[in-house]
């Protein structure tokens, strides 16, 4: 049980390097505008998190068994307590080893999202500029109806 446990983190570990390298290709690629990057980087991310969630099942099913057989709730079986009954150390080393890098996925991310929020300001400000200085105006429609109308900015006098 506990080689499968290791194998389990080994793999979850890869998972963690590889999403931390697309993060920050995604983050090159949204500096760059670059919609083609995106459009593979994301389902590669997206493919990835699914196996990362097939990783975790694996080993709640681990920790499960972990508890049953220590007669405990299982929120209580943590790695460190898995290394000392296991006497295997090679488990606190690999859960050092994922925090650090979920550490540095979790800084890629928050930069992604800023530079998202970013780019939705500028889009924002933008749309104001071009249709927030535009004026409504009134005119009759085909049957005599008054309608209100946004004027056209090429209708606007300079």
């Amino acid at each position: 049980m506990k080689n499968k446990l290791l194998k389990i983190l080994n793999n979850e570990l890869l998972i963690h390097e590889k999403l931390y390298v697309l993060a920050g290709e995604k983050v090159s690629a949204l500096v760059k505008n670059d919609k083609d990057s995106l459009e593979k980087i994301i389902p590669e991310i997206r493919a990835l998190l699914a196996e990362l969630r097939d990783q975790e099942a694996q080993r709640v099913k681990i920790v499960s068994q972990v508890a049953l057989q220590k007669q405990i709730p299982e929120k209580e079986v943590t790695l460190s307590k898995l290394a000392q009954w296991w006497d295997f150390p090679d488990l606190m080393e690999k859960k050092k080893k994922l925090k650090s890098v979920m550490e540095k996925l979790r800084q890629e991310n928050k930069r992604s999202t800023a530079l998202i929020k970013q780019a939705n300001t500028i889009y924002s400000e933008m749309r104001e500029v071009i249709y927030g200085s535009l004026q409504d105006t009134s005119g009759y429609d085909y049957y005599g109806n008054l309608e209100k109308r946004q004027k056209s900015c090429f209708e606007k006098e300079a």
